[in-house]
This record gives C-alpha cells, sequence and structure tokens, in this order.
C-alpha cells in the first residue's frame, strides 16, 4: 500500500520539475531560474515552459471510448 496523495504524488512532482530545470538549462548552471507554483502547476518567470507543462494538443482528434 501507498501513501500516493501525501508522498508519491509529490516526489513525482519534485522528480518532474526537475526535468523541467534541465530543459530549461542549454548549458549546465546557464537557464533560467524555475519558480515552481503548485497550486497553478505553472512555472513562473519562465513562460517559455509552459509548452512543456501544458503542452497544446491538436483537436482533430477524437477519441471514442
Amino acid at each position: 500500500m501507498s501513501n500516493f496523495p501525501d508522498y508519491a504524488s509529490p516526489l513525482t512532482e519534485t522528480v518532474l520539475l526537475g526535468n523541467l530545470a534541465v530543459w530549461a538549462a542549454h548549458e549546465p548552471g546557464a537557464g533560467p531560474k524555475v519558480d515552481w507554483d503548485a497550486k497553478n502547476l505553472k512555472a513562473t518567470g519562465a513562460e517559455e515552459l509552459e509548452a512543456l507543462v501544458k503542452p497544446e494538443y491538436r483537436g482533430d482528434y477524437v477519441l471514442d471510448v
């Protein structure tokens, strides 16, 4: 049994934020500072990363479930 809401979810968010910081840096230590707004799931101070956080998908796909 995993305590998903209290442990696994914040851990996953932290790891993914580290990946976002790596994407932001073109070379080690040279990227913008990434401030994370956890409540709104937005990277503040680095708006160019918004497309990585919430990509815009093409609208011509329809899922029949």
